[in-house]
């Protein structure tokens, strides 16, 4: 944006004096708070910081910028940096500003905010605001001091997108520790701090939310203190001792069993969510919140198993026995017969659950692997190897046979193969005669495909595009009600899928599953917050809509949160846009902490466990992330939405690009 011109430089109003209008040239050429020097382009930047109190130069100021990993201004306020070279079409410059007793600051120039190397300053100016002191002290329920606790600080997400200086005051921006005697103190806090919240944590204890009492509390977990007492460092925060949950594991004769792993709610990569029985095969999780705890018990030559309790204040020991195991064993081998030495073997999941068990192998030098301490019952697995198709096999079970899973050899052109066995669900003997219908959705285009089989012992076998969207298979047979997989996305490789067919009189009794396209109307739903407030769907027309389905257990759902958040630093601020998630977790907590923990401010809904939700199934979601950008209008403009293209559909949506 052009300067305006200031009106001592008017050139069609007499009177002004040549000295007059050099004195105006001087000012625009001067440089002041966030004024750049005219310098195109330059190779250094000349960076000036002030009080933004007194406007004097702040030396001592630590700089930590592109190139330059410590620098400090001197007495001048100023210090040079490096500046990257012309000509990038992607970059990001980030410089970070503290010092003592003043609340830090960022200032950013980036491609995603528009800007060109070529127009960055030679000389920058920014003020630093001073901070305020502010600290409390630590105590357990008997008013015991407690030491090493961590107090964790957190400011409000910035809601302006793009902005070129931004405070340091953020989600989980700053942590203390307390001394022996409980005691903890922050000199660079903003001056509001009725903005700010503390989470305090120590091992010991269950972690406490705290805030300023005067400001606005909305979740009920945030203990209020007086502001006063902040300011003047004696904020008393109270930690509480949660559930004790002790207990023993044994085996089928009683004798105790050491080196159990207990694993908390599948949190397989959760260190903290882990622990082992003693020698007396005893356990004791401390600092549990009421509600449900999934508790996974596995050791080698035991049969793996699960536990689902509701937790209380009176919980009595457990004793769980663990029998003795039938190991799953197998070998993998490739479509001519060879075995698949390092062939990768592991649990897969199943109707959107998280993994049963944490479990996973390499195959020998004869493509054989073993499970031990294998569950009862049959559970889904995955193979894998290099140069092969990868194939998912949704029950196998462990009863010491050898398992032959054969894995098709990459060759150019190869379509995934679904494959499988039709038996009638009450005998389980196979059906002789069935019919087998297949839809592929691609980009809007679906294509259906259809085959009769006839005295195969049951069994079926389809090509599919590997490059669709998604697919699914239907079952027909005479007397049978017709049976549908499902959505399948043919990417991931092979599978298996066997059906049960049940007697009826007609297609009409079970319909086959619909798979949104866009252009497709977006179900409504009407769901609750991880938080327990009212969610609609409806709230949000007229707005285009970012609907991610996900699950803190999901390791690519995880993967995504950097790409979503960087949606949402990008149009979060946008009237015209909207982020929901949509938790698939076993409860709301595991979202709720998640989004506090990572900085995620958007709109989290909580739909339970994959295989309970109602909402799921009308998106046609089998498998998470499910991405939609939804319309306006509340129709699919997109689905499927991973990485880089999140971003990029958003930008398309609102003519941003």
């Amino acid at each position: 944006m052009p300067l305006p011109t200031p009106n001592c430089l008017a050139a069609s109003r007499p009177g002004r004096t040549a000295a007059g209008a050099l004195l105006c040239l001087l000012f625009l050429l001067a440089p002041g708070p966030g004024r750049a020097r005219a310098q195109s382009p330059a190779t250094q930047m000349r960076l000036r910081v002030v009080d933004a109190d007194t406007g004097l130069p702040l030396p001592g100021v630590k700089v930590r910028a592109w190139v330059k990993s410590s620098l400090e201004t001197d007495n001048a306020g100023a210090c040079s940096l490096e500046l990257p070279k012309p000509g990038a079409t992607s970059f990001s410059y980030r410089i970070a500003l503290t010092k003592d007793g003043y609340v830090g600051k960022f200032i950013t120039w980036s491609s995603s905010q528009h800007d060109r190397v070529e127009d960055m300053p030679g000389a920058y100016t920014v003020n630093l605001e001073k901070g305020v002191s502010i600290g409390g002290v630590v105590k357990n329920d008997k008013g015991e001091p407690v030491p090493g606790a961590r107090v964790i600080l957190s400011g409000p997400p910035s809601t302006v997108s793009g902005e070129r200086e931004r405070s340091v005051v953020a989600p989980n921006f700053h942590s203390e520790r307390t001394d022996a005697d409980g005691h903890w103190q922050f000199g660079d806090a903003p001056k509001d701090i009725r903005s700010l919240t503390f989470r305090v944590t120590q091992g010991d204890y269950v972690p406490a939310f705290f805030a300023c009492q005067e400001a606005a509390l909305e979740d009920s977990e945030i203990i209020g203190l007086p502001e006063k007492d902040f300011l003047a460092g004696t904020a008393a925060m109270v930690l509480g001792h949660g559930i004790e949950l002790e207990g023993q594991v044994v085996d089928g004769a009683g004798k105790p069993v050491p080196e159990v792993t207990i694993t908390r709610n599948h949190q397989w990569r959760d260190p903290a969510a882990a622990l082992a029985t003693d020698a007396q095969g005893r356990f004791k999780i401390v600092n549990l919140r009421p509600g449900d705890l999934l508790l996974t018990f596995q050791a080698g030559g035991l049969a793996a198993q699960t536990c689902l309790l509701t937790l209380s204040n009176s919980m009595p020991a457990l004793r769980i026995e663990m029998k003795p195991g039938q190991p799953l064993t197998g070998k993998v081998v490739d479509d001519a017969g060879k075995p698949l030495a390092g062939a990768r073997v592991s649990l897969d999941r199943l109707n959107l659950g998280p993994l049963e068990y944490d479990w996973s192998a390499t195959t020998d030098t004869e493509g054989r692997f073993l499970w031990d301490g294998a569950p009862e019952g049959g559970h889904p697995y995955y193979f894998s190897a290099n140069g092969c198709h990868s194939r998912s096999e949704p029950s196998l079970i462990a009863d010491g046979r050898e398992k032959i899973v054969t894995l098709r050899r990459w060759r150019e052109g190869d379509k995934t193969m679904i494959d499988g066995r039709v038996v009638n669900a009450a005998s389980n003997t196979p059906l002789r005669e069935f019919t087998v219908n297949v839809t592929e959705y691609k980009a809007g285009a679906d294509s259906r495909s259809q085959k009769t089989v006839v005295d195969t012992n049951g069994c079926y076998s389809v090509a599919v595009d590997p490059t669709a969207e998604a697919c699914t298979v239907e079952i027909e047979a005479p007397g049978c009600r017709p049976n549908n997989s499902g959505r399948i996305v043919p990417k991931d490789g092979d599978a298996r899928v066997d059906f049960a067919m049940e007697p009826g009189q007609g297609e009409a009794e079970t319909p086959p599953k619909k798979v949104l396209k866009p252009g497709d109307l977006a179900p409504p739903f009407a769901v609750t917050t991880v938080d327990g407030q009212p969610l609609r769907l409806a709230d949000f027309q007229g707005k285009y809509v970012l609907l991610d389905f996900w699950a803190t257990w999901c390791g690519p759902c995880v993967g995504e949160t950097p790409h979503l958040k960087a949606a949402f630093a990008a149009f979060g601020a946008d009237p015209r846009f909207a982020m929901i998630g949509l938790s698939l977790d076993t409860s709301p907590d595991a979202p709720k902490n998640y989004a506090r923990n990572n900085e995620i401010p958007w709109t989290q809904g909580f739909l339970g466990q994959g295989s309970q939700s109602t909402v799921a199934p009308l998106y046609g979601v089998d498998a998470i992330p499910a991405i939609f950008l939804i319309g306006p209008d509340g129709r699919i403009i997109e689905r499927d939405l991973r990485g880089d293209a999140i971003r990029a559909a958003v930008a398309k949506a609102l003519g941003l690009q």
